[in-house]
């Protein structure tokens, strides 16, 4: 029987410890190189204070994950430019709240995050309440789970946006409870659509049934119905939007509320849609008439937007989303898209 050569055996063990090593550190570096360093780098910076490509991807995980746990579909492409947007919007909004006088407390943020998540309905008897605070946190420890965020985070995101939305509801106290108003209607084709067909069916109707408000509306349905490549709930009313004041669709004011009573508009780019148009018409009008609370609300939005982008200019702001940044976000989400959406109430509304 042959003895083994120790010194041999010795240095066997020596190269496959050697090149142990060596594959362990590839995958270490690659490891470092796909998930830590991209991570790590500034995407957004307000005043000094900067976010990184991690810190948006946290951002985009709540949303994401809140969309799933409720069944909804992320738009993924759509959120990255959102969230990137917010980042900066916030951190602007965080800056100057103080001078509003509005700061958001951890008791809010308790109540919000147990308003969303903990028991609803009437008052919890004294004798429940420490079993229902142990079910609530319960709840709350598994949505953190789900999230896959820890808490601290989570009531970071839940103070950023309830200080975001106290400030829109002071900036829009400005906005009027009355307005001038139109009663608008919209159908969006195809500049390849038989448009010259709709207009003239659109024409016949008006020379038949005149320019009273329900035989126009009856008439844009028609078309509307048959031409629309609108999306289901538009298509259903028939292409109404309701009345509308300046504002709500303020990249088309200009050729709304230009507009004859029962006028068909010339095509109108979609800003939405780079593939279709859009035709107008307007079927009523007021000088003064009150602003329904959806429209209202859409005009606060954008008095915070205009507020934001006027504060923008007294700050030093960095901000780099370019094609290969959101593309490595896109590629990142898709990996950790891990829940199976399940029908319940969708917390925080995303």
């Amino acid at each position: 029987m042959q003895r083994k050569n120790p010194d041999r055996q010795r240095v066997a063990l020596v190269t496959i410890g050697i090149a142990l090593v060596v594959v362990i550190g590839v995958i270490s570096a690659a490891f470092v190189m796909r998930f830590v360093l991209p991570s790590k780098n500034l995407i957004v910076a307000v005043d000094g204070v900067e976010y990184t490509r991690g810190d948006i991807m946290r951002e985009l995980r709540i949303k994401q994950q809140s969309a799933a746990i409720a069944g909804r579909v992320f738009p993924v492409s759509e959120e990255i430019f959102k969230t990137f947007n917010e980042l900066v919007e916030n951190q602007v909004i965080s800056l100057n709240a103080p001078n509003l006088g509005i700061a958001v407390t951890d008791d809010e943020i308790d109540a919000e995050i147990s308003r969303l998540l903990g028991p609803t309905g009437k008052d919890v008897p004294a004798d429940e309440s420490q079993q229902v605070e142990r079910e609530f946190r319960e709840r709350y420890r598994g949505f953190l789970n789900l999230l896959h965020i820890g808490e601290s985070d989570h009531r970071e995101f839940v103070r950023t946006y309830l200080l975001r939305e106290e400030v829109r509801q002071l900036i829009g106290d400005s906005v009027p409870t009355v307005a001038e108003q139109a009663h608008v209607y919209r159908v969006g084709v195809s500049p390849d659509d038989e448009v010259e067909i709709m207009k003239l069916k659109y024409e016949e109707s008006l020379v038949r049934d005149g320019t009273e408000p329900e035989a126009l509306h009856e008439a844009f349905k028609a078309i509307s119905r048959e031409f629309g490549r609108d999306g289901p709930e538009l298509l259903r009313a028939g292409g109404d939007l309701g009345w509308v004041p300046r504002g709500v669709h303020s990249e088309y004011d200009g050729v709304i509320f230009d507009l004859d009573i029962g006028e068909l508009s010339e095509p109108i780019p979609s800003l939405d849609d780079p593939t279709a148009v859009y035709f107008f018409m307007v079927s009523g009008r007021e000088e003064a008439r009150e602003i329904d609370p959806a429209s209202r609300n859409r005009l606060k939005s954008n008095a915070l937007q205009n507020w934001v982008n006027e504060k923008k200019k007294q700050h030093e702001i960095f901000a780099d989303l370019n094609s290969d940044i959101h593309a490595w976000i896109a590629n990142e989400l898709r990996t950790t898209n891990t829940v199976t959406p399940t029908p319940q109430a969708n917390p925080f509304g995303f």
